[in-house]
């Protein structure tokens, strides 16, 4: 019964969502390259979502990341509608795979570090000559390297 009261109250039945959407992305100044390419959609796509007069509210929440706009101005609703997940943005989703593509060379330099650490306590075992003095200081100069590249890489 309230959500009946509410759609009533807003209009939102006969609210054609195409359009409005349409109206925003034109008044955006973004063309409409920029905005599918930043959408992972096609032109055609987006204009058939213009022609809807019942586009999602996930999309239309994408779409109003994208350009900069509020859509919750000309849908009232959509706040109750917003799953959090449905938006995140595309740029969202590249930090997140970046920051897990960090962790995983994370743990591979870890590990990495772990077996050279471990091949210099066998070399020490091995032999006490000039030569594996020679191996021991080439390995850690390499270790050193590897950890400036590493530092350098995460600024």
């Amino acid at each position: 019964m309230c959500n009946k009261i509410y759609k009533k109250a807003y209009n939102m039945d006969n609210t054609h969502r195409g359009k409005v959407i349409q109206d925003a992305v034109k008044k955006s100044g973004y063309k409409i390259i920029e905005i599918t390419k930043k959408l992972g959609i096609s032109r055609n796509t987006l204009y058939y979502k213009f022609s809807n007069a019942k586009v999602d509210y996930d999309f239309i929440i994408r779409l109003g990341h994208v350009i900069n706009h509020d859509f919750s101005i000309s849908f009232p609703e959509i706040n109750f509608n917003r799953n959090p997940k449905a938006t995140k943005t595309i740029e969202a989703k590249k930090v997140y795979e970046q920051k897990l593509k960090l962790s995983n060379l994370e743990k591979k330099y870890d590990n990495l570090r772990k077996k050279v650490d471990h091949l210099i306590d066998l070399f020490s075992f091995a032999a006490e000559d000039e030569d594996f003095a020679k191996i021991k200081k080439e390995t850690k100069s390499l270790l050193t390297i590897l950890e400036d590249n590493t530092e350098t890489q995460k600024k």
